[in-house]
């Protein structure tokens, strides 16, 4: 055997984890654990081969990919922004458009119970 035997304590510890987050990795079979009954240990062999398969390597920084001016489109010579139809033209009267001497009857609005009392 080479190497030392790891408590879950230790290794947590090294790792600057908790033992449970240990515990969870060494039950999907990420972390290879010794097991005798409840006692479990970590070879140290074993540790290291864990951290340097999730280590990462630092990637060259790539430059920056060359942004040109987005291209307009010529607009065409025939329309004109005075041509099109205004989209807000319904061709109802306004209210303002009434004259001032005509008043609008006011409608009653009926709810259930309107009027009663308790």
């Amino acid at each position: 055997m080479s190497g030392r035997l790891l408590t879950l304590e230790e290794a947590a510890r090294l790792l600057g984890c908790s033992t449970r987050t240990l515990r969870r990795r060494a039950a999907a079979g990420a972390l290879p654990v010794f097991r005798d009954g409840r006692l479990v240990r970590i070879p140290e062999g074993a540790l290291a081969g864990y951290v340097a398969a999730r280590t990462s390597r630092a990637r060259p920084i790539a430059p920056p990919p060359s942004v040109s001016p987005p291209r307009r489109r010529p607009a065409p010579a025939s329309r004109s922004l005075f041509d099109l139809p205004d989209p807000l033209d319904t061709g109802a009267k306004l209210i303002n458009d009434q004259p001032s001497d005509t008043k609008t009857p006011r409608r009653r609005v009926s709810r259930p119970g309107a009027g009663t009392r308790r």
